[in-house]
C-alpha cells in the first residue's frame, strides 16, 4: 500500500508541473488592410459599443470595459478614423468620452498610460481629462532610468514620452537593452522571454532614436524570427509546448517590422513554407470581422480586444499611433456585402494635421532615425467606406444579441500578454498553489520510500 502511495505522490508531481506548464505556456508594415476587411472589423467592434456610455464590451459582458475600450481606440485611430467620431448614434456618447472620463480614477502607471496612448491617438491633449492630469503621472526614475515600476511600464511610458513629443532619457534606453536575455527577447514577469514584450521594447527603442542595426535590435529580431513557425505566423515563446500562433504575436511583431522598415510579405518573414505573418492572421479571421486569439478552443474568448491590437498591427504604423489624418466615422443608408446586410459608413474628408518633427531621441547626442525606417501611409488610402456586416449589439437595431458564454468570464480566459497590469497574461495565485502541493507532494513521496526502505528489526 505504501508503495502504491509513493508512485502516486511521483504521478502527481509530474501531473501538477506539467499542468502548471501547459496552462501558462499556451497563453499568451506596410501591409494594409483591404478596405473591405477594415469595414468588418471596425462595423464589429461598433457592434459591441454601449449606447448609454460609449465605451466597448468585451464578448459575454454587459457593462464597458476600460482596456478594451483604449486599444480599440487606437486601432480605430490606425485605421483613419476618429475615435471621438465612434458612437452608436447622433445620440449617444462617443468611444474617446468613455475613456476620458474613466481614467482618472486608474492608480496603475500601465493603465494610466494605456489611457494616454488612446487620447494621443485622436489627436487630442491627454492633459485635459476630467478633473486630472494623467501626465503628471508618468515620471521617470533618473538613477535606473525606469518609467514606473517595472519593464512593462517602461516601455508604455516611452510611447507615452513619444507621443507627447518628450525625450527619452539615455538612462531609459539603458535599461531597456538590459534586459535583454541570452536568447535575445525580454522577459516580463520572470516566467520567460516572450514575443509580445519583445518584439514592443524594439519599437520603444527605435521611438527613442537607436539605430535598427544595433546588436541589441539585431539579437532581438533573430529571437523573434526563431518562433515563426510554417504558418507564417509568430508564437508566443519558445516553449515545446508552445505550438500555435496568436493574434497578439503577429500584431505586435508586423509593428516591430513597420518600425524598422522592412516588408513583412518579403523573403526575409516569409517561412520556409512560403508563408508570412499576414497569411496566419488571414486564417484566423472570421466572417464577422473579428480575430481569434489562436485557434485552441479558447482563442475566441477576447474577440473585441484581440480585433482592436489587429488593426493596429495591420495598419502600417507602430505605438504610438499619434498626428495621423482621421476621418469622422459616420453610419448612414444600408447596402448589401457578400449577401450580408450591412450598414454602410461613409468618411468625411478629413483635414490633414501638421506632421510634427519628431523630438522624442537619445541624449545627449541624438542619432536620427533614417526616413526609409518610417513607411508613407497617404492620407487617401486611410479614406474608406465602413460596411457594418452582420452586427450583433446595440449599434444597428441587432435582430440578435451577441453569444454570451456565461462560463466564460474574463478571470476564466487564458489571456494574452500585452502591456499594462491589467492587460498582462496574469501569473494566478492558483499556479502557485498547484506548485506548492506538487513539492509537498514530492516531498512526501521521498519520506515514504525511505521509510519503506529501512530493514524491519527481528522479534
Amino acid at each position: 500500500m505504501f508503495r502504491c502511495l509513493v508512485s502516486g505522490s511521483r504521478a502527481i508531481v509530474t501531473a501538477l508541473f506539467l499542468m502548471i506548464g501547459l496552462v501558462y505556456g499556451i497563453q499568451a508594415t506596410q501591409a494594409k488592410m483591404t478596405d473591405p476587411e477594415i469595414s468588418a472589423s471596425l462595423a464589429y467592434l461598433k457592434s459591441y459599443q454601449n449606447q448609454s456610455d460609449g465605451g466597448l464590451k468585451e464578448k459575454g459582458q454587459a457593462e464597458s470595459q476600460l482596456m478594451q475600450s483604449s486599444w480599440a481606440a487606437v486601432g480605430i485611430s490606425a485605421s483613419g478614423y476618429d475615435p471621438a467620431s465612434f458612437k452608436t448614434d447622433d445620440q449617444s456618447q462617443d468611444l474617446l468620452n468613455y475613456i476620458k472620463v474613466n481614467s482618472c480614477a486608474l492608480t496603475s502607471i500601465t493603465d494610466i498610460e494605456r489611457s494616454i496612448l488612446a487620447v494621443k491617438s485622436a489627436n487630442q491633449d491627454p492633459k485635459i481629462f476630467f478633473g486630472c492630469d494623467l501626465l503628471d503621472k508618468v515620471t521617470t526614475d533618473g538613477t535606473t532610468g525606469k518609467i514606473g515600476p517595472d519593464l512593462m511600464s517602461t516601455i508604455f511610458g516611452s510611447y507615452v514620452y513619444k507621443a507627447t513629443k518628450q525625450p527619452i532619457s539615455n538612462a531609459t534606453v539603458e535599461y531597456l537593452k538590459s534586459q535583454q536575455k541570452s536568447d535575445g527577447g525580454f522577459d516580463p514577469s520572470g516566467w520567460g522571454t516572450d514575443s509580445n514584450t519583445s518584439s514592443q521594447v524594439v519599437i520603444s527603442l527605435l521611438d527613442a532614436g537607436l539605430d535598427k542595426a544595433d546588436p541589441v535590435i539585431l539579437k532581438t529580431v533573430s529571437y523573434l524570427k526563431n518562433l515563426q513557425t510554417e504558418n507564417g505566423g509568430i508564437k508566443y515563446d519558445t516553449n515545446t509546448w508552445t505550438v500555435n500562433t496568436d493574434s497578439f504575436s503577429d500584431s505586435f511583431v508586423l509593428q516591430m517590422i513597420s518600425a524598422l522598415g522592412q516588408d513583412p510579405k518579403s523573403v526575409e518573414w516569409q517561412a520556409d513554407s512560403g508563408k508570412s505573418i499576414l497569411d496566419d492572421l488571414d486564417s484566423l479571421r472570421k466572417p464577422d470581422g473579428s480575430y481569434l486569439y489562436s485557434v485552441d478552443s479558447w482563442g475566441d474568448g477576447t474577440p473585441v480586444w484581440t480585433t482592436s491590437i489587429v488593426l493596429s498591427g495591420l495598419s502600417g504604423l507602430w505605438y504610438p499611433v499619434t498626428d495621423q489624418t482621421l476621418a469622422t466615422f459616420q453610419p448612414q443608408s444600408s447596402t448589401s456585402v457578400s449577401g450580408s446586410s450591412v450598414q454602410t459608413v461613409q468618411p468625411v474628408t478629413p483635414k490633414p494635421n501638421p506632421q510634427p518633427v519628431a523630438t522624442t531621441t537619445i541624449e545627449p547626442s541624438p542619432p536620427q532615425i533614417q526616413p526609409a525606417i518610417i513607411p508613407k501611409v497617404s492620407a487617401a488610402k486611410k479614406i474608406v467606406v465602413v460596411n457594418n456586416i452582420s452586427p450583433k449589439g446595440a449599434a444597428v437595431a441587432p435582430t440578435q444579441p451577441p453569444t454570451v458564454t456565461v462560463n466564460q468570464t474574463p478571470d476564466s480566459i487564458p489571456q494574452p500578454q500585452v502591456l499594462g497590469q491589467s492587460d498582462q497574461r496574469p501569473v494566478g495565485i492558483n499556479y502557485l498553489w498547484l506548485a506548492i502541493l506538487g513539492t509537498i507532494a514530492f516531498i512526501i513521496g521521498v519520506v515514504l520510500s525511505l521509510v519503506l526502505r529501512r530493514p524491519k528489526k527481528l522479534p
